[in-house]
């Protein structure tokens, strides 16, 4: 088997068709697998694909009796996938054409590549940043207290946020076919079999947030590179399951994935500053999702990214 796709869903049905689908119409020169794992979803995911798709003999589906969080869900996966490269992939993606070919000669031609991820869009067209530099307390903070909302462009921020200098994919392939980097977003990104026994799956304790960061330190920890692909594309919606999370939830998620991440690869009193810093974003959540409340003509602004 050539290439595992690994998608773990959750009442993401509308977009997991779109995703399926463009895989089914664009894959094709190499033999692959479609794993799909529902974390608990209340939309009927599982009865639909296998009714849907059940023509699909490359395809299975893992039917999670609780959520078991972004991270642990494509840990049962990737037990049971068997390409040569491991392919994690959002249901709220698409592809528009066949990127398994190039990904597949970009790890053959690069041997100490261990990760690669491609460049990606909005479904208007627009460029959607998807590389970082790894996470240092002074973007966090930022993050955290949510001052990258209203000063974007401090210097602080945008080394870790856009550490290219690109706002389009036509500037990142200026830069040649491909990029070293530290890393890339989960949404979409395809991991060597050889880098996933030497580095190990997913560190569950993460939820939502940082996984995947944490996947790219420990494999250049181990001398993998992480490579961008920005001549290769893939469109992606950007947090349709997580937008269904409140406000409080959603920070809570996310400063418990951060304080992690740090505690593991900062010293230790890197991790308490933020760990104070995220009472502070708790309560601007909380005041935020109360005003959301009391005004409901601007709850249009939830969907804003918190």
């Amino acid at each position: 088997m050539d290439i595992s796709f690994i998608i773990v869903t959750w009442n993401c049905r509308e977009y997991l068709a779109e995703c399926l689908d463009s895989l089914k119409r664009w894959i094709s020169g190499v033999s692959w697998e479609v794993i799909i794992v529902d974390n608990h979803s209340s939309d009927g995911t599982v009865a639909w694909v296998q009714g849907r798709y059940a023509q699909w003999n490359n395809l299975r589906v893992i039917a999670n009796s609780r959520n078991e969080g972004f991270a642990r869900a494509n840990n049962i996966a990737l037990k049971q996938a068997s390409g040569k490269y491991l392919f994690l992939l959002n249901p709220d993606t698409k592809i528009d054409n066949n990127i398994t070919v190039f990904i597949q000669q970009h790890f053959q031609n690069h041997p100490s590549c261990g990760i690669v991820g491609p460049g990606l869009l909005h479904f208007d067209g627009s460029f959607q940043h998807s590389v970082r530099k790894f996470p240092q307390l002074c973007d966090q903070a930022l993050v955290l207290l949510k001052v990258h909302n209203f000063l974007p462009a401090l210097r602080c921020f945008q080394r870790y946020a856009n550490p290219l200098g690109i706002s389009s994919l036509a500037d990142a392939r200026k830069k040649g076919e491909w990029v070293p980097v530290d890393q890339v977003m989960g949404a979409a990104l395809c991991i060597r079999r050889e880098t996933f026994l030497d580095i190990g799956p997913l560190d569950s304790r993460f939820w939502r947030n940082f996984e995947e960061v944490d996947w790219c330190f420990r494999a250049r920890r181990k001398r993998w590179e992480v490579h961008y692909l920005p001549s290769v594309q893939v469109y992606h919606h950007k947090g349709a399951s997580f937008s269904q999370v409140g406000l409080v939830a959603k920070q809570a998620r996310w400063a418990h994935d951060v304080c992690l991440f740090f505690l593991k690869h900062r010293p230790f009193w890197q991790t308490a500053v933020l760990a104070l810093l995220s009472v502070v974003s708790l309560f601007e959540a909380l005041i935020l999702s109360l005003f959301l409340r009391i005004l409901p003509s601007i709850s249009r602004f939830k969907r804003r990214e918190w």
